[in-house]
């Protein structure tokens, strides 16, 4: 409720984890246009929970008993990748469990983001492959196996985002991909664009979220 001296504040992550949603929906609604909405979802759910943590910070700085420990133990800004820890321990006085699930998929989905917004040139050059007339040939991991896809690689000059196959190596982990990163054949990109990548993404921010006694199923995010 809003009005004349009523003081009233508006979280603007509201909004931002509404696109999420709807996002998802249209992603597990819509197979034609699904691929293409992964990384917009991705990008989306990382502005929306930075957007997030600013306002839990707001509540640091602007609550005595914690400002003080905040800035005498961090006099620049945490980074992304560690923001929300540190706020978990000022709140909680405890420090989170680094040995977890949850730490270990939110490391990896910072590392994912970054890696989408600061996408460096990966070259595959091929050599030896030789065609018909009239005749396409395609080159497909799924298509390949294992034993062929290790010639192509030494027959083919390669230049891949190390930092890419890690993230892929991970995700393969989580069996959120079946492809293996070492034999990969394609740009990273179209490797991660898969909605199961952007659901389990989404599912970690929502459980990390619950540690700061907010629930993403709470009606007020369907406003």
């Amino acid at each position: 409720m809003y009005g004349p001296n009523i003081d009233t504040s508006f979280p603007q992550h509201f909004p931002l984890f509404k696109s999420v949603d709807k996002l998802i929906i249209l992603m597990n609604k819509n197979s034609e246009t699904a691929e293409c909405l992964v990384i917009p979802s991705i990008l989306t759910l990382y502005s929306a929970f930075e957007c997030f943590l600013t306002n839990i910070e707001s509540q640091i700085i602007n609550n005595d008993n914690f400002k003080n420990k905040y800035s005498n133990s961090y006099p620049e800004r945490p980074k992304m990748i560690d923001r929300p820890f540190v706020f978990y321990n000022i709140l909680n006085d405890e420090n989170f469990d680094k040995t977890s699930k949850l730490y270990d998929d939110y490391n990896h989905f910072i590392k994912l983001r970054n890696l989408i917004t600061h996408s460096r040139l990966e070259l595959f050059e091929w050599k030896d492959l030789e065609s018909k007339k009239d005749i396409k040939v395609s080159i497909n991991t799924s298509h390949i196996e294992k034993k062929e896809m290790r010639k192509l690689s030494k027959t083919t000059k390669i230049l891949r985002d190390k930092d890419a196959d890690k993230i892929i190596s991970f995700l393969e982990r989580r069996k959120l991909i079946d492809i293996q990163a070492q034999f990969r054949m394609e740009g990273f990109v179209y490797t991660i664009q898969k909605v199961k990548i952007a659901n389990w993404a989404n599912d970690m921010i929502t459980n990390l979220m619950l540690k700061f006694g907010e629930d993403r199923s709470n009606p007020f995010y369907n406003l």
